[in-house]
């Protein structure tokens, strides 16, 4: 009883490991920031590209089996209407089509993420015949906020349902803030 008591403490220890944030913040042309909530344990790096480039954060688990979660955020002007849930419909649409090819399922379903107002969808795809050290599984959406649009792509293998879990709740949980006004 003692084991399995260890066992299911053990389970939750690892939960909670999975869902304590840190905050992070990407820079969105200066027009405010996007503050996303990162589960603890898992590493971060950004690239911003060429000068004047679109800012990614790429996230990768700080240990044990890998995954890989890139959000990429672009100004409204560079995305006209990325706040009105219709183009970023379509957006996430071509990328179920791009997907298609290589899914195991027969067709990819463009599902709204909950809580996100109506701006947020994405797509899962189970890769048909994934390379050695490629990823199985596939999520790839995008959320409008404040301005902005959140561009997401989660990769993971057999067993990592709450990695996806968690990193769909840290993009559904996004929030846009304006920046500091100096007095």
């Amino acid at each position: 009883m003692r084991t399995i008591a260890a066992i299911v403490l053990g389970h939750l220890a690892v939960g909670v490991a999975l869902a304590a944030p840190a905050p992070v913040h990407i820079v969105v042309s200066g027009r405010g920031e996007i503050a996303l909530l990162v589960p603890s344990g898992w590493a971060q790096s950004r690239d911003s590209g060429a000068p004047g480039g679109v800012p990614t954060l790429s996230l990768a688990p700080q240990s044990g089996p890998t995954f890989s979660v890139m959000v990429t955020v672009f100004p409204a002007g560079e995305h006209e209407g990325a706040m009105d849930p219709t183009p970023i419909r379509a957006f996430v649409g071509e990328a179920a089509k791009e997907a298609q090819s290589q899914a195991v399922e027969k067709k990819l379903l463009v599902r709204e993420l909950p809580d996100s107002g109506g701006r947020g969808f994405y797509i899962t795809a189970t890769d048909r015949a994934p390379a050695p050290g490629e990823w199985k599984y596939l999520t790839q959406g995008a959320v409008g906020i404040g301005g902005a649009m959140l561009v997401f792509t989660i990769l993971t293998n057999d067993g990592q349902e709450a990695v996806s879990a968690a990193a769909l709740d840290m993009v559904r949980r996004a929030r846009f803030q304006l920046p500091a006004t100096s007095t």
